[in-house]
Protein backbone atom coordinates (compact mmCIF):
# COMPACT_ATOMS: atom_id res chain seq x y z
CA UNK A 1 0.00 0.00 0.00
CA UNK A 2 1.33 3.45 -0.88
CA UNK A 3 -0.14 6.34 1.11
CA UNK A 4 0.78 9.70 2.58
CA UNK A 5 -1.20 8.87 5.72
CA UNK A 6 1.18 8.12 8.61
CA UNK A 7 -1.24 6.01 10.68
CA UNK A 8 -2.26 3.70 7.84
CA UNK A 9 -1.04 0.60 9.68
CA UNK A 10 -3.32 1.31 12.61
CA UNK A 11 -6.38 1.68 10.37
CA UNK A 12 -5.40 -1.29 8.24
CA UNK A 13 -5.59 -3.43 11.35
CA UNK A 14 -2.09 -4.87 11.51
CA UNK A 15 1.54 -3.86 11.49
CA UNK A 16 3.24 -3.90 8.08
CA UNK A 17 5.90 -6.53 7.47
CA UNK A 18 8.03 -3.90 5.74
CA UNK A 19 7.71 -0.16 5.32
CA UNK A 20 9.70 2.50 3.51
CA UNK A 21 9.51 6.27 3.31
CA UNK A 22 9.47 7.51 -0.25
CA UNK A 23 9.00 10.98 -1.66
CA UNK A 24 6.69 12.00 -4.47
CA UNK A 25 8.20 15.39 -5.21
CA UNK A 26 8.00 17.19 -1.88
CA UNK A 27 5.19 14.94 -0.60
CA UNK A 28 6.36 12.36 1.94
CA UNK A 29 4.67 8.99 1.31
CA UNK A 30 4.92 5.57 2.89
CA UNK A 31 5.20 2.22 1.16
CA UNK A 32 3.77 -0.50 3.41
CA UNK A 33 4.17 -4.19 2.51
CA UNK A 34 1.80 -6.72 4.03
CA UNK A 35 3.15 -10.17 3.17
CA UNK A 36 1.04 -13.31 3.24
CA UNK A 37 1.98 -16.58 4.90
CA UNK A 38 5.11 -18.34 3.68
CA UNK A 39 4.51 -21.36 1.45
CA UNK A 40 5.23 -24.75 3.04
CA UNK A 41 8.67 -26.26 2.44
CA UNK A 42 8.91 -28.87 -0.29
CA UNK A 43 10.54 -32.18 0.41
CA UNK A 44 13.26 -33.48 -1.91
CA UNK A 45 10.82 -36.07 -3.20
CA UNK A 46 8.25 -33.39 -4.14
CA UNK A 47 10.92 -31.31 -5.89
CA UNK A 48 11.96 -34.33 -7.97
CA UNK A 49 8.33 -35.01 -8.90
CA UNK A 50 7.93 -31.41 -10.04
CA UNK A 51 11.08 -31.69 -12.14
CA UNK A 52 9.79 -34.91 -13.72
CA UNK A 53 6.62 -33.13 -14.80
CA UNK A 54 8.68 -30.59 -16.75
CA UNK A 55 9.73 -33.06 -19.43
CA UNK A 56 7.66 -31.44 -22.20
CA UNK A 57 7.53 -27.75 -22.94
CA UNK A 58 5.18 -26.18 -25.43
CA UNK A 59 6.03 -23.07 -27.39
CA UNK A 60 3.15 -21.38 -29.16
CA UNK A 61 5.00 -20.30 -32.24
CA UNK A 62 4.55 -21.47 -35.81
CA UNK A 63 7.86 -20.07 -37.05
CA UNK A 64 10.11 -23.06 -37.82
CA UNK A 65 13.36 -21.06 -37.65
CA UNK A 66 12.36 -19.59 -34.27
CA UNK A 67 11.68 -23.13 -32.99
CA UNK A 68 15.18 -24.22 -34.06
CA UNK A 69 16.64 -21.24 -32.19
CA UNK A 70 14.55 -21.92 -29.05
CA UNK A 71 15.54 -25.61 -29.06
CA UNK A 72 19.22 -24.65 -29.31
CA UNK A 73 18.92 -22.22 -26.39
CA UNK A 74 17.03 -24.71 -24.19
CA UNK A 75 18.94 -27.85 -25.26
CA UNK A 76 20.75 -28.23 -21.94
CA UNK A 77 17.43 -28.71 -20.08
CA UNK A 78 16.99 -32.17 -21.53
CA UNK A 79 13.30 -31.47 -22.09
CA UNK A 80 11.35 -32.01 -25.26
CA UNK A 81 10.37 -28.67 -26.85
CA UNK A 82 7.24 -28.91 -29.01
CA UNK A 83 5.73 -26.30 -31.27
CA UNK A 84 2.03 -25.63 -31.25
CA UNK A 85 1.63 -27.59 -34.47
CA UNK A 86 3.75 -30.57 -33.29
CA UNK A 87 1.69 -30.81 -30.10
CA UNK A 88 -1.54 -30.82 -32.08
CA UNK A 89 -2.73 -27.64 -30.42
CA UNK A 90 -4.92 -25.15 -32.19
CA UNK A 91 -5.29 -21.82 -30.44
CA UNK A 92 -8.02 -19.46 -31.44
Amino acid sequence: MITSYEDAERYFGRKADRNRKIYNGMLKTYFYQFLGPKPPKESVREKNRRKDKMEKNYICDGNEHKMIEIRAILSDLGAEILSQKEAGLRLM
